[in-house]
């Protein structure tokens, strides 16, 4: 299904940590292909970012949530392609547990996909890259209300990483293929990029519901 048509966007596998950032030809070949209909995938309503305690506080003292910069260990091609751009990271909020793991730290906030879509009214979709550890798969969507140099992507149309049915529920892909067609056996994760408006971002604080984050065990996904 993939065959040569991947395309390469940083390529850091010998190195350490090892990993590589590509983005498939079509978004929506990225679905495993012994993956069938809504199997390969699980339903969400909440994207969650999760800080530690000083970012926590910092929150609570302005009021607003604080777009973090790409770094190198961040592990993205937007660090090459968008060097100054700054956003907010979310994760998916798992339905089936209260303590969420998408990234390390202390407290998570949590907003309704759906409620902060329709808060921006037009914005644009963007998939940005899937960036590939030994262990780990991530897909990252950008959503901004600027226009962007990257490919658009249509959550409507099944296969990619977010999938909007007809009836206006919300999926996240977790069986997703490697680079090259690979078979993944670790799982695959989603991420959202959110660059706003500052009068939007301002706004964002009253869609949080807050919750505290159970670091009994640990998730390898990058840290923002």
């Amino acid at each position: 299904m993939a065959g040569n048509k991947d395309h390469l966007l940083v390529d850091k596998t010998k190195e350490r940590p090892s990993f590589r950032c590509w983005r498939p030809n079509s978004a929506s070949s990225l679905q495993a292909e012994n993956a069938f209909g809504y199997n390969a995938y699980e339903e969400f309503n909440e994207i969650v970012r999760t800080v530690h305690l000083d970012e926590c506080g910092e929150i609570h003292r302005s009021q607003q949530l604080k777009a973090s910069p790409s770094t190198e260990t961040t592990g993205t091609y937007l660090l090459h392609t968008f060097p100054d751009m700054k956003g907010l990271w979310f994760g998916i909020s798992d339905l089936n547990f209260e303590d969420d793991l998408n990234w390390h730290g202390d407290v998570s906030y949590k907003v309704d996909l759906e409620s902060f879509l329709e808060s921006l009214k037009i914005y644009n979709t963007y998939l940005v890259e899937v960036v590939e550890f030994p262990t780990t798969s991530t897909s990252r969507l950008l959503i901004t209300t600027q226009r962007l140099d990257l490919p658009q992507y249509d959550p409507t149309v099944k296969g990619g990483p977010w999938y909007k049915d007809p009836s206006g529920r919300n999926w996240f892909l977790n069986d997703a293929r490697r680079y090259d067609g690979v078979t993944n056996v670790f799982g695959h994760q989603v991420q959202f990029i959110l660059i706003i408006p500052d009068c939007e971002a301002a706004s964002l604080p009253d869609m949080l519901r807050i919750a505290p984050v159970n670091n009994s065990q640990t998730d390898c996904a990058s840290e923002h």
